[in-house]
C-alpha cells in the first residue's frame, strides 16, 4: 500500500507543471509564420501579412537580431526565425505564450497580439526551407569612423540624429535611453529611464546647448542648469578620435559588426573591461565585462538620421522646481 501510494506522489510531481513555467513559451515554437530579411530591415509574416518587427512584449526585437547576427553570422535568420525562444532564453527575457508584437507598416507602428505555436514554428521551417534561408549575409556595410573626419568639436558624422538604446545587465543599470544630436553634436540631449534603487525609475532629461547644462528630474519634479559640461553628453575619443589618438588612450582595434544595420568598428579598452561598437561617431554599443562580477551592456535597438529634437523633450513644466 506504502508503495503505491509513493508511485501515486512520484506520477504527480512528474506530471505537475509550475503555473510560472506554464505561462512561457516552449522550444520549437514561434509567434510568427515566417521570417525574411528586406535590406537593413527584418519582416515577419502575422495573421496573413508581412510587416517589419519592432518588438515584442516590450524587447526590441534588434536585440535578439544583434544576438544572433554576432553569434551565429551569416545563420542569423535560421536562428532568429527557428531558435527564437531559445535565443530569448539566452537573453534573460524568455517568450510567454501569448505575446504582444510591435508592428511597422506604412510608417505606422501598431500592435497586435500572438500566439507562440509549434504550427507556426512550422510554418517558419517550411518557407526557410523553400527560400533557401539558411545562410543570409548581414545589411551592406554603410561608412565607417574612419572615412570621416571627426573631433571633439564635430563628434558626429551625422547633422542630427536619434538613437534609442537599451540597459541589460545588474538591476541597476536595467532601463531605455534616447539621444538626440543636432549640429554634429554642439547639441545633445539624453533621455534616460532606468532602474532607481530606491524605488520607481528614475527618469531624466540632461541637455547640452549653448555651452551650458540643463537637468530635468522628472521623478522629483526639478531642474537645475550650469556651466560645466554633463559626463553623459560628453563624446568618446573612442568614438571620434582617429586611430592614433584612440591607441594611444588604450584603445585596440578588434574588427567590425553589425549592430542596427550599421557596420560599427569596435574597440576594447582592456584595463576598464569595456568594448565599444562605434558608427560614425556614435558608440551603439557598451560592453561592461569585469572579472568575477556581473557586468552590463547598452545597446542601439534604433538608429535614425536627420531627426529634429522635439520641443517638447526640452521644455520644462511649468510646475517643476528650479535648484
Amino acid at each position: 500500500m506504502k508503495y503505491n501510494y509513493l508511485l501515486l506522489l512520484l506520477v504527480a510531481c512528474t506530471l505537475y507543471i509550475n503555473p510560472v513555467q506554464a505561462q512561457y513559451a516552449v522550444n520549437h515554437t514561434s509567434p510568427f509564420s515566417a521570417v525574411t530579411a528586406r535590406g537593413e530591415k527584418v519582416m515577419v509574416l502575422v495573421d496573413g501579412s508581412w510587416y517589419e518587427t519592432l518588438a515584442i512584449d516590450g524587447i526590441p526585437s534588434s536585440l535578439a537580431i544583434e544576438y544572433c547576427r554576432y553569434n551565429y553570422k551569416d545563420n542569423w535568420l535560421k536562428y532568429f526565425s527557428e531558435e527564437l525562444v531559445m535565443v530569448m532564453q539566452k537573453l534573460n527575457k524568455p517568450l510567454h505564450k501569448n505575446v504582444a508584437l510591435e508592428l511597422l507598416v506604412n510608417g505606422q507602428r501598431i500592435t497586435k497580439q500572438a500566439t507562440v505555436t509549434t504550427d507556426k514554428y512550422q510554418s517558419v521551417k517550411h518557407y526557410n526551407e523553400e527560400h533557401h534561408q539558411y545562410a543570409v549575409q548581414s545589411a551592406g556595410k554603410s561608412n565607417t569612423t574612419q572615412t570621416q573626419q571627426l573631433s571633439k568639436n564635430k563628434p558626429y558624422g551625422s547633422g542630427s540624429a536619434k538613437i534609442e538604446f537599451l540597459y541589460t545587465g545588474t538591476k541597476a543599470k536595467e532601463g531605455k535611453e534616447v539621444m538626440f544630436i543636432e549640429d554634429h553634436g554642439r547639441t545633445v540631449v539624453i533621455v534616460t529611464d532606468k532602474e532607481d534603487i530606491d524605488g520607481p525609475n528614475a527618469i531624466t532629461t540632461v541637455i547640452w546647448k549653448d555651452n551650458k547644462t540643463t537637468e530635468i528630474d522628472h521623478k522629483n519634479k526639478t531642474w537645475k542648469t550650469y556651466t560645466d559640461r554633463a559626463l553623459v553628453t560628453e563624446p568618446l575619443i573612442a568614438g571620434y578620435g582617429t586611430e592614433a589618438q584612440r591607441k594611444e588612450a588604450g584603445y585596440t582595434a578588434q574588427g567590425e559588426h553589425v549592430l542596427a544595420g550599421k557596420t560599427c568598428s569596435i574597440y576594447e579598452h582592456v584595463s576598464t573591461h569595456l568594448s565599444y561598437w562605434v558608427w560614425k561617431g556614435f558608440v551603439l554599443r557598451v560592453i561592461y565585462k569585469p572579472d568575477g562580477a556581473e557586468g552590463y551592456q547598452k545597446i542601439a535597438t534604433a538608429v535614425y538620421e536627420n531627426i529634429s529634437i522635439p520641443a517638447s523633450i526640452t521644455n520644462i513644466p511649468g510646475d517643476y522646481k528650479k535648484l
